[in-house]
Order: structure tokens, then sequence, then C-alpha cells
């Protein structure tokens, strides 16, 4: 077992099962200690086997899934709850579009507070209407620093109730969080800390509302979709993030052609897109699966035919209030 497991961990740039624990600071009983040990294995292996192809993306066992089968890692990643009921279709600015932009660099300046972990807990639309609240009041006032500047997820998460689009840890849509944060304003993070769980909802002191935000049918339309970046700032999506290669992504532009395009499982916010020196084009996204995952808690993604659906309709906001 030794001789094996050294030979898995010479494949790649792995790190071994105690390190995994080490460094996500896990602990399990004796019985549960095997069993994650043995799927840890297993998930070693298929990131050798996928990394050997050469897919033009790497994966990596360093992750938060790495101890979780395909099905454990679904459950508790799966927070995208579908909603058609604000779809516009809205008219995109013509701009002359550039051939890359990236909001965390804008002229050398940040506009994204960093990445978070939305733990065990289906609040991934929380963490992605959140990041676009907060990079949105980055863009309009230039006194405050996206490392200091933190909006309540706990608020999102605990606070916005609507049985359709907004249901805690058992998921929801960025438009029913970003209609919450337009009729009650939102308060910081420090007032309401986030926990994976539903926690009695707190009213603090307000700190911003949202004015104005778009839900834009863009129909698959990547060109769309870059355009919309380039003219509001960062765009809420969804996705299919059902593939195990997606889980235990660890850099690169991904490609797999086998997600669905028609069932998201995520919300996620694009940040930018580029090009590589091969002429591929992709998106940069920000995931909220912590910063141990895929590039710091980002992964670019191909941003040709609506690959995953990353594509099919997007979130942005136009204007933001605030109040302190």
């Amino acid at each position: 077992m030794f001789l094996f497991l050294v030979f898995l961990l010479c494949e790649i740039n792995a790190i071994s099962f105690k390190e995994w624990i080490s460094v996500h600071k896990k602990s399990f009983s004796p019985i549960e200690y095997l069993r994650r040990r043995a799927v840890f294995i297993e998930n070693t292996k298929y990131v050798n086997e996928m990394n050997k192809q050469n897919l033009g993306f790497t994966l990596s066992n360093e992750g938060p899934f790495a101890v979780l089968t395909r099905e454990e890692s679904i459950a508790v990643t799966q927070g995208f709850r579908m909603d058609k009921s604000d779809l516009e279709q809205h008219k995109t600015l013509k701009r002359e579009m550039t051939e890359a932009i990236d909001y965390r660099n804008i002229q050398g300046k940040n506009y994204m507070t960093p990445v978070k972990d939305q733990e065990n807990c289906g609040s991934c639309y929380a963490f992605s209407s959140v990041a676009l609240m907060e990079t949105a009041v980055l863009l309009a006032y230039d006194d405050l620093s996206p490392n200091t500047y933190a909006l309540s997820t706990a608020e999102i998460v605990s606070c916005c109730y609507d049985p359709n689009g907004c249901r805690g840890c058992e998921g929801g849509s960025i438009g029913s969080a970003l209609k919450y944060a337009q009729d009650n304003g939102m308060q910081t993070e420090s007032s309401f800390p986030y926990k994976p769980f539903e926690q009695r909802c707190l009213q603090g002191e307000k700190v911003m509302k949202v004015k104005k935000y778009t839900h834009s049918d863009t129909k698959g339309d990547d060109e769309k979709v870059r355009s919309e970046i380039l003219s509001y700032g960062p765009v809420g999506s969804s996705m299919d993030a059902s593939r195990s290669s997606f889980l235990l992504y660890h850099g690169g532009i991904y490609n797999d052609k086998k997600c669905r395009s028609d069932k998201p499982t995520i919300a996620v916010v694009i940040i930018g897109y580029g090009i590589d020196k091969s002429n591929n084009k992709y998106f940069i996204v920000r995931n909220n699966w912590g910063q141990y995952w895929g590039e710091q808690g980002y992964f670019r993604i191909s941003s040709d035919n609506n690959l995953c659906g990353l594509s099919n309709d997007i979130y942005y906001i136009e204007s933001i209030e605030r109040l302190k």
C-alpha cells in the first residue's frame, strides 16, 4: 500500500492524505478515516489518468472534494435554482470589444473581494449575488478596499425567503437574492457572519442597496456575455458543475464537452475573459469553494458554444445606493 501511494503521488504535483487533512483542518473517526482515505486514493487515480490526456486543463487532489465521491460532492454543492420570471430581452450596449478584461486588475486596481467558501451548504447563489454587490460598490466608490469591504452572505441565506428562489442552504437564485437586496438593503459580514447553515435572521445596520439589476437572456451567446461584462462589470451566471473533472479542477482552460448546457447546478460570477497563445477564448470565473480549489478559487473555462450552459442567461447590477 505504501509503495502504491508513493507511485500515485509521484504522478502529479499532489499531496498525501495526511497533508490534505492538515491543509483543510479536518478530523475523522477511525472508520471514517479509512473510508475517506480510500476515496482520496480513487480520486487521485482519476486525477492522474485525466492529467495524462493533456486536455488543456489539469486536475488535482488538493481541493475540498478529494475525499468525497462524485455523488457526495454534487449533494453538497448543488445550490442553484433556475428562475426565469424576470428574464429580459435586454439590448446590449454597443462598445468596442477588448481582447481581454479581468476585474482583478483594471489598470492595476482590484475590484474583487477575496474568494469565500460556502462549505457544506447549498448557498452558491448567496455568495455569487453578494460578490456581485460587493464589486458594484467597489466600482462606484474609490475609498473602499476589496480586502476589507464585505457584505453579509448570511443575511441572504437566513433572511431572504422565497419558495421559488431563496431557500437557505437548499439553494436559490441570484435574482431572488438581488431582489432582496433591492427591497431591504444589505448589512456587513461583520454584523452578521456566515455559517454553513441557516441561522436566526439578524437585521443590522444597512450599508448598501441594489437600485437596479437586470436578468438578461443571453441565449447561450458567449460574445454577448463578453459584451455585457465589458459594459456592466462582472455578471452572475450558472452552470453544470456535476462532472468529476470540474469538481477536481486545478488549473488551465476547462473544456470538458460532456458537461450539460441545460442543467445548471451552481451559481458563479464571470469576472472577465481572455484568449490564450493558441487563440482559445475563455471566461474567467469566480467560484465559491474556497481558495484551495482551482486557480485560487477561480477557474478559466472555454467560451466556445456555451460550454456547461454558462452563457444561457446572466445577471448584472446597473446601479447601487451606498447607505453608509
